[in-house]
């Protein structure tokens, strides 16, 4: 199984995509095509007031604010921070900076060193509001009450947190084989015990990342960049074992709203970069900021 520009669907099951492709058409080649990236990484506070982006360009660089509904626009850090993640009641934000974690109140004030690390980025805030996942050549968690951290797992990104509360979700990639492809496969990793199971696997030419679990955990999203030509945002429906691509004019760096009903993204068609809304089936995509 391939991801490819006219390709919709996975093949049905870990077995069939680990050793068959599954069709797919020529795609016409746009590698010229210029991406465009102005307001990224956002996330989406679980009261579904704020979100949470960094703006790349257009103005100071930093950590902005705004309203769900596209208004209240507002900085919040200028400088250096990516990675964002809420609190459970919504009163902080926590981010990567030059290799380590923080966390600032929502208002600006507090801002909390949380780790030393020098590569300590992508941090996910669990639902109970007691730990940080996090990425450290593998996944660590981070207590937030003694700020301790401990291993999870020597392999992983792009951690999220499975609604159940008990399980990290990952996305781990294997060696590139012959066929240029790389085995893909979404993990969800018990945090009490470091105990893995796979939800998904697949085959795929892109670099896949920047993924997450759903509020239900019934479909997991995230980006593919093909070698050439823009990312695009996919999900894959757990149930089924099968997956679809919402976007084909750019989408990348996608997230969850909390109620699991819209999905956010960065359109990275030429011109554009700013953050746009859609549903999870792809449809009614509409501007939330403009650069």
């Amino acid at each position: 199984m391939t991801f490819g520009d006219s390709s919709v669907l996975f093949c049905l099951t870990a077995v069939v995509a680990l050793s068959s492709g599954c069709t797919e058409s020529t795609a016409p080649d746009d590698s010229s095509v210029k991406a465009a990236y102005v307001h990224t990484r956002a996330s989406w506070a679980p009261d579904r007031e704020t979100i949470a982006f960094r703006r790349e360009s257009g103005g100071t660089a930093g950590i902005y604010l705004i309203g769900s509904s596209g208004t209240n626009l507002r900085l919040l850090r200028a400088g250096e921070g990516v990675g964002y993640t809420w609190s459970p009641d919504s009163r902080w934000l926590a981010f990567s900076a030059l290799g380590s974690l923080y966390k600032i109140r929502a208002n600006g004030d507090s801002l909390t060193q949380l780790t030393s690390g020098t590569r300590d980025i992508r941090p996910a805030w669990s639902p109970d509001g007691t730990r940080i996942a996090f990425v450290r050549t593998g996944i660590w968690l981070l207590n937030l009450e003694s700020l301790a951290v401990q291993s999870l797992s020597t392999t992983g990104d792009f951690p999220s947190w499975h609604p159940n509360g008990d399980e990290v979700v990952v996305l781990n990639v294997g060696q590139q084989q012959s066929n240029l492809q790389f085995p893909y496969s979404v993990d969800a990793i018990t945090a009490a015990t470091g105990e893995l199971r796979t939800l998904h696997s697949f085959l795929s030419s892109d670099d896949c990342g920047f993924g997450s679990i759903s509020p239900k955990g019934d479909i997991y999203l995230f980006s593919a960049m093909p070698d050439k030509g823009l990312s695009q945002v996919w999900v894959v429906y757990l149930a089924k074992q099968m997956s679809a691509k919402l976007t084909t004019d750019g989408g990348d760096y996608p997230t969850w709203s909390p109620d699991n009903i819209t999905i956010l993204y960065t359109r990275t068609a030429e011109g554009d970069g700013a953050l746009w809304l859609m549903y999870p089936d792809g449809s009614l995509k509409r501007r939330l900021t403009s650069p």
